[in-house]
């Protein structure tokens, strides 16, 4: 197959996959039109499943997007009120996805009322889970984490202030105040940022 251009259709996103040697163009998303310069996340799961978070502008209207293996459809992250602003943002705005070596799926973000607060969730067989994140907001710019997971099961996060790992059960602090952009963690369990 051939793989199109993704700015042919202004106003739209939509996902592609590459198994062997073509393309794949798969539906597009529902809630269109979207901004087609913002930014997405990506977080493939076994089984053919994808989840995507959208990072584009105010006029995203969901928090996450799921493939199933057949069609896509919207999804919220439950347990977060429902209060949005009055520019029709999502309450939450997901700005990352990562799935662990057990196959569950992490979603962190902010709320949209208040863009320094974090809300981290977590996706398995039992649904949805809220993660309770320790650690104050930053003082000064708004709240951008990076996530990688460990093949030890570690979660590791990139934030304004510092460096933060959780193992399912306790939280620890790295280079507590420094600004971490990115993080990523080799298959030998190394963290880089």
């Amino acid at each position: 197959g051939k793989l199109m251009n993704p700015t042919i259709d202004l106003g739209s996103l939509w996902l592609a996959r590459r198994d062997g040697a073509s393309w794949e163009r798969l539906d597009s998303f529902p809630e269109e039109p979207l901004e087609p310069w913002g930014q997405a996340a990506i977080a493939p799961l076994p089984g053919g499943e994808a989840w995507i978070a959208h990072r584009a502008g105010f006029w995203v209207e969901e928090d996450l997007t799921r493939y199933d293996g057949a069609t896509m459809a919207v999804v919220d992250l439950p347990g977060v009120p429902d209060e949005t602003p009055d520019n029709g943002q999502p309450p939450v705005r997901v700005f990352d996805l990562e799935a662990d070596p057990d196959g569950r799926l992490w979603a962190i973000g902010y709320l949209s009322s208040d863009p320094k607060q974090a809300v981290l969730a977590r996706y398995d067989d039992s649904g949805w889970a809220l993660i309770d994140w320790p650690f104050p907001p930053p003082s000064e710019i708004p709240l951008d984490v990076d996530m990688a997971a460990g093949p030890d099961g570690v979660m590791w996060f990139a934030c304004n202030e510092g460096l933060r790992s959780f193992d399912g059960t306790t939280w620890h602090s790295h280079l507590e105040g420094r600004l971490v952009y990115e993080v990523a963690v080799a298959p030998d369990g190394t963290v880089w940022y």
